[in-house]
């Protein structure tokens, strides 16, 4: 469990996990950088209380004002970058990109391979995943494979139980 929380403006994060599922409270303001989730994995992020801000860029384009630094680019294709802090890159203009609120009770899909950042307009508390689908579930172990053997063992192990239940 982590927890920070102070007065005078600063912001409030909670942050637990249940069972490979990540609940977060967020206060207005805060938010994530632009980034690609792991391993080509999708996710959801399903919103219970609060009002925020998505931005999206599809796979292959790089969203202005982000510099993926490549001696930093992991074998599970996370991609670290010099992107501005989320709140910053909300306050400008947002050529390109596509611009999605999600209200309380709103559930967000995040595709495979696509740029992504978000902003808490309010304070915000949500649940998010990231899954793997028979579309990327190859790619996903391929990836999981090299950097994380254990998991993909997991990964694999898992697949072969839940065919042997079909």
């Amino acid at each position: 469990d982590h927890l920070e929380r102070g007065g005078g403006g600063r912001k409030e994060t909670s942050h637990k996990t249940y069972r490979g599922r990540a609940s977060r409270r967020r206060g207005a303001g805060a938010g994530s950088r632009w980034h690609v989730d792991p391993y080509g994995t999708d996710a959801w992020n399903a919103l219970l209380f609060g009002r925020k801000r998505w931005a999206f860029y599809p796979p292959g384009s790089t969203p202005p004002g982000v510099d993926i630094v490549p001696r930093f680019v992991s074998v599970s294709r996370t991609l670290w970058t010099t992107a501005p802090a989320a709140v910053d890159w909300f306050a400008r203009d947002h050529p390109g990109a596509q611009i999605v609120t999600q209200e309380a009770g709103d559930v967000v899909y995040i595709p495979a391979g696509w740029w992504h950042a978000t902003v808490c307009e309010t304070p915000c508390v949500a649940i998010t995943q990231n899954v793997i689908f028979e579309h990327n579930a190859r790619a996903a172990h391929a990836l999981m494979t090299r950097s994380k053997p254990s998991l993909a063992r997991e990964l694999a192990a898992l697949v072969r139980r839940r065919r042997a239940d079909d």
